[in-house]
């Protein structure tokens, strides 16, 4: 398993959301595509949720196992 993750910070109208995706290569490459995600985590904070509470909830997420020492 690889992890893809990313993160969206929100402004006033839309929510931050943070996606945790599993990265595989395909069995048979078509063109270019080379890889494919299964989605295994997807978070939104309700808006106005303050930006220092959404780094203490990622940091917090990606202390834990299997999310330690990927990417974000």
């Amino acid at each position: 398993m690889a992890f893809v993750s990313a993160l969206d910070l929100g402004k006033q109208q839309d929510p931050t959301a943070l996606a945790v995706l599993d990265q595989r290569p395909i069995s048979r490459p078509v063109g270019r595509r080379r890889w494919e995600y299964e989605c295994l985590h997807l978070e939104t904070w309700p808006l106005g949720t303050r930006y220092t509470d959404i780094v203490a909830d990622v940091r917090d997420r990606f202390d834990t196992k299997p999310l330690r020492y990927t990417k974000l």
